[in-house]
């Protein structure tokens, strides 16, 4: 019965025109309208996003300008304000004075120092002048120097061959071996292998031997200076 009554009202709804329409008969899908509806608020948030970083930027910048233009202008300002054009004035002309004193100062040191540099050139020349002298005089004492040595080495050279022709002579010259012969006090005769004989006193000189210094007639000896002692022949005592 319900069931009958329900259909019953279907037919009714259906008879009241051709077309059936819906309250949402002319709007879009609520899909579409959704998707609408973000765009154009996402839209707006990307432009309001520029808008905000532009003022963002330009107010750092603005700040930044007023920032260097306060610390820079207090400088200005307070030196401008502390410099009155008398204190200037003032300032200016004990630095002229200053600054002259300064120059004449600097050109009186610069006089003495060329006057310093001129005495020293000079002591210098004159060191330079005794410096040669010194050259030419140890020059010349070398020379005497080379001199003498030269002559010392002729002289030693000649005194050497002195010498070695001497003791060449006395290597030539055998000594003569002498005897006593016969002997009294005070008087002595002396023979040589060869038979030459000689009589010699008290302080005669024998070649080779020296002087008699004493004759002894009991021993059959004489002694000489250089210490030599003569006797008879071993064959003959």
């Amino acid at each position: 019965m319900d069931k009958k009554n329900h259909n019953l009202k279907d037919d009714e709804y259906h008879l009241q025109g051709d077309k059936v329409e819906t309250p949402f008969s002319h709007t879009q899908p609520p899909t579409m309208a959704a998707l609408n509806s973000f765009s154009g608020i996402q839209r707006q948030h990307v432009v309001l996003f520029i808008i905000v970083v532009f003022l963002v930027v330009g107010s750092y910048k603005l700040l930044n300008q007023v920032f260097h233009a306060i610390r820079s202008r207090p400088v200005v300002t307070k030196s401008l304000n502390q410099s009155k054009p008398g204190a200037v004035a003032t300032s200016t002309s004990q630095l002229a004075v200053t600054s002259q004193m300064r120059v004449e100062q600097l050109s009186k040191e610069q006089l003495r120092l060329q006057s310093l540099v001129q005495s020293l050139n000079a002591q210098l020349s004159q060191v330079q002048s005794a410096l040669t002298e010194l050259t030419t005089e140890f020059d010349q004492l070398t020379e005497q120097v080379e001199s003498l040595q030269s002559g010392q080495d002729r002289l030693f050279k000649y005194h050497t061959q002195a010498v070695s022709q001497a003791l060449s002579a006395k290597k030539e010259t055998p000594k003569v071996v002498y005897y006593v012969l016969a002997i009294i006090p005070g008087r002595v005769w002396l023979t040589t292998p060869e038979g030459a004989t000689s009589t010699l006193a008290i302080g005669d000189h024998l070649p080779g031997y020296g002087n008699v210094t004493l004759i002894n007639p009991e021993q059959g000896t004489i002694t000489l200076s250089s210490g030599a002692v003569i006797g008879y022949r071993p064959n003959d005592k």
